[in-house]
């Protein structure tokens, strides 16, 4: 009982706090997504030493924060988008810097360094590129796929551990059920459909197509994330959130959703 108290209390106070950041300005929300960014890239790195893979910390994070920083800074008009080229002699030094450390296993530790990059620094800037497609700032788009997320996870759980009984992807995740993934599509679209009628940015067709979206590319970021644990065999990629895991367990499904999310949103919009 008091486990249960304390992990839904740290889920209250993480998700009040991921809420409050992106609805108070555009500043708080960068802040919320550097903090994010910078450990989900130390939860990879860290699975990677499991098996013997040194990743380049320091590269890894600056290359991670100057993405972050130039989405932030192009998207607002203050920096031209030429400025995106600073990232190109960032990207060619990795292979310098390795050339110089005594490790076995060099191919690895680059393509390690580059995948984080990959999976965790792109998607969360795009989150900084959405909130900017308008005049202005704007969290509702970027709040909704995070609400649909969250809708989609919590009901594809509770419907699965109802009535699961045909695996969804049993090589990877025994106990995702097909029943628990309708479960959770529905649950999504039914939500985006109550998000239409007070985020009027976009027409309750396009949030009911985004809740699809969401839905499917949020299971596949799950998926994802449970291939790289099974790799090192952990059960979680960190323990900063008691009861809940590591921060990359909690955002493996945006982590995959946004790229396929941005470009339908960025597609109907522009």
């Amino acid at each position: 009982m008091k486990n249960l108290t304390k992990r839904t209390l740290t889920g209250l106070v993480f998700t009040v706090t991921l809420v409050v950041s992106f609805v108070a300005s555009q500043y708080s929300m960068l802040a919320m997504i550097v903090l994010i960014a910078i450990l989900c890239i130390t939860e990879h790195y860290n699975m990677a030493k499991v098996i013997e893979i040194r990743p380049l910390y320091a590269i890894g994070y600056i290359i991670t924060l100057l993405i972050i920083a130039l989405s932030f800074l192009i998207s607002k008009g203050i920096i031209p988008s030429e400025s995106i080229i600073l990232l190109i002699p960032l990207l060619s030094i990795t292979f310098v810097i390795q050339l110089y450390h005594k490790h076995k296993k060099p191919i690895e530790n680059i393509g390690y360094t580059f995948m984080a990059i990959i999976h965790v620094a792109i998607p969360l800037s795009l989150l900084i590129v959405l909130s900017q497609l308008g005049e202005t700032y704007d969290h509702q788009i970027n709040l909704g796929i995070i609400f649909m997320i969250w809708a989609s996870d919590t009901f594809a759980y509770l419907v699965g551990m109802a009535i699961g009984q045909n695996p969804l992807f049993y090589r990877i995740s025994p106990k995702k059920s097909w029943e628990g993934f309708v479960g959770g599509l529905l649950a999504a679209l039914i939500l985006s459909q109550i998000i239409a009628k007070h985020w009027l940015i976009l027409t309750p067709l396009q949030w009911g197509v985004l809740s699809a979206i969401v839905s499917i590319t949020g299971v596949w970021g799950d998926l994802v994330e449970s291939m790289f644990k099974r790799a090192v065999n952990i059960k979680d990629s960190g323990n900063i959130l008691p009861g809940h895991g590591g921060v990359l367990d909690r955002f493996d499904s945006l982590l995959m959703v946004m790229p396929f999310a941005f470009t339908y949103v960025y597609l109907i919009l522009t």
